[in-house]
């Protein structure tokens, strides 16, 4: 009886897996071999077990995946328990990712489900490896960042360049915000990663500091105030006592620094929950737009696993703010047009190309002005126009992204500027967006810490600071060597200082 139940259970996806279609790929061979396949070899990660990740995991389980992994770093909280449909009230206070994975275990035995309460940066190469898919979930773009680097730095190429397939693990990430999601479907090597739609994101809302401190007008400009300006001034847990945004005593004394701060300047509206979200720059939630993404995230797992169906290529948005709307485009790798190797181009240089089911079917052609140099600091896109055209070889690319491609960078600077112009570069360009970068060098065969954001040595190594490059012994073509939370992997940045560079047009360049 129960093997007649579980044949009823599978029978959607064995019409789908056993049969072809118009749309399916061409590496799909119809056969009621491929279930077997998902339940029993595919491994799937799953990162994030909060409102994304559990849909992620419940929808994963349901389509037949077996074998399944969950990372989850946090705790659940109360407020977590309207749209976290795994968690009940008597689960606050435990791991997320354990809760989630016994609870799906429970209700689907046929599914093992790992939970790991850890951060993902506390596991190495090895450990990723062994999926077949990631899946995120995350609310964090420096923890998104860090995977696909890691994602990224995983993949080998072939001596033509071409990436090893085997060797490419998919990322699917999915996040939303409010009303609003997107899908994000990357094939190290084929597509562009997270890298390359960095710009996308917007900045984090910050208020003026002149408004927080002397004209407040928003419940959020005193919550601002005392978290910014008094906590550092009164010290109230002990000194370099950072905020902790779960720790009710922290929250309890901001709101009520923050409501005598609001009272003074007539302000209404400062309650405990608002207090957290400021600390922690909560978004809130809503469960429908979790399960929309879930759902389409988990569907591009399903295909990209068993070729069934062309993947999404490769970035869909969704909103249903005033209705339902989707629009889906290709994000190409980002590219730059020549190197530092290369120093003329051919006007017929394609820039980038679009492709429709795997296949080149358009390109744009970059036309420079006569005697332009495309790989001067002075290059911008209004310097170019960009025509239509028919399919063309694209062998001229040069991948331009951190994660895609790991050539030394270039950065033009003064000999004059200092240390912490580079760092402060390193901080606020939009291709680095680093947080708390630390930098190495060799200088005579000898390895020199510059800057090591760590607290036992920032004491020792502030003094190199306000020290200019070439007090610190850098030259030209100098390679500094950067790490930073936000990757796993060291960057390469090669130096190209110059006296008569203007250094308010800070740039990198390849």
């Amino acid at each position: 009886m129960s093997s007649v139940i579980s044949d009823k259970k599978w029978s959607n996806l064995k019409c789908i897996l056993g049969r072809s279609g118009p749309f399916h790929r061409s590496e799909f061979e119809p056969s009621n071999e491929l279930l077997s396949m998902v339940r029993e070899h595919v491994r799937i990660l799953v990162i994030g077990a909060g409102g994304l990740g559990c849909e992620l995991l419940k929808n994963l389980a349901m389509m037949g995946f077996c074998h399944l992994e969950v990372i989850d770093m946090d705790i659940i909280d109360i407020s977590n328990l309207n749209r976290q449909f795994l968690f009940r009230s008597h689960d606050v206070g435990k791991p997320k990712a354990n809760v989630a994975a016994d609870f799906i275990m429970r209700r689907i035995p046929t599914c093992k489900v790992v939970p790991h309460y850890n951060k993902i940066q506390d596991f190495g190469a090895p450990f990723y490896k062994q999926f077949n898919a990631v899946v995120c979930g995350l609310d964090s773009v420096t923890a998104r960042r860090w995977i696909n680097s890691m994602l990224a730095s995983l993949v080998r190429y072939n001596p033509d360049g071409q990436p090893d397939p085997n060797t490419v693990i998919p990322l699917v990430d999915g996040g939303t915000e409010g009303f609003k999601g997107h899908v994000l479907v990357v094939l190290y090597g084929l597509t562009g990663c997270l890298e390359c739609t960095l710009d996308l994101y917007p900045p984090p809302t910050n208020f003026p500091l002149c408004t927080i401190a002397h004209t407040p007008r928003l419940p959020e400009h005193c919550i601002e105030y005392v978290r910014i300006l008094l906590w550092s001034k009164d010290n109230p847990f002990g000194n370099n006592v950072a905020i902790d945004g779960d720790s009710p005593e922290h929250i309890q004394w901001i709101y009520e620094k923050s409501c005598e701060r609001a009272k003074q300047f007539g302000i209404s509206g400062v309650t405990l929950r608002l207090v957290q979200g400021v600390v922690k720059r909560i978004i809130p939630a809503v469960a429908s737009t979790n399960a929309v993404i879930a759902a389409a995230c988990a569907t591009e797992v399903f295909k990209l696993i068993t070729f069934c169906y062309n993947y999404l290529d490769n970035y869909m948005n969704f909103s249903d703010i005033d209705g339902v709307y989707t629009y889906g485009f290709s994000v190409e790798r980002k590219m730059v047009v020549g190197s530092s190797q290369q120093e003329t181009l051919d006007p017929g240089f394609v820039l980038f190309g679009t492709r429709q089911q795997g296949v080149p079917v358009m390109s744009r052609e970059l036309v420079l002005p006569d005697g332009f140099d495309p790989v001067s600091p002075s290059f911008t896109v209004r310097d170019v126009t960009t025509e239509l055209s028919g399919p063309r070889p694209t062998s001229s690319f040069i991948a331009d992204c951190l994660a895609c491609n790991n050539v030394p960078r270039t950065l033009r600077l003064q000999t004059t500027c200092t240390l912490r112009d580079v760092i402060n570069v390193l901080k606020t360009d939009p291709e680095f967006q680093m947080q708390s970068p630390s930098i190495t060098t060799i200088i005579e065969d000898q390895h020199r810490s510059l800057y090591i954001n760590l607290p036992e040595l920032v004491d020792t190594l502030k003094p190199n600071l306000s020290k200019t490059l070439q007090e610190l012994g850098l030259i030209n073509g100098q390679i500094i060597h950067v790490s930073d939370i936000t990757t796993p992997r060291t960057l390469s940045i090669k130096l190209h200082l110059d006296n008569n560079y203007n250094a308010n047009h800070l740039i990198t360049i390849n």
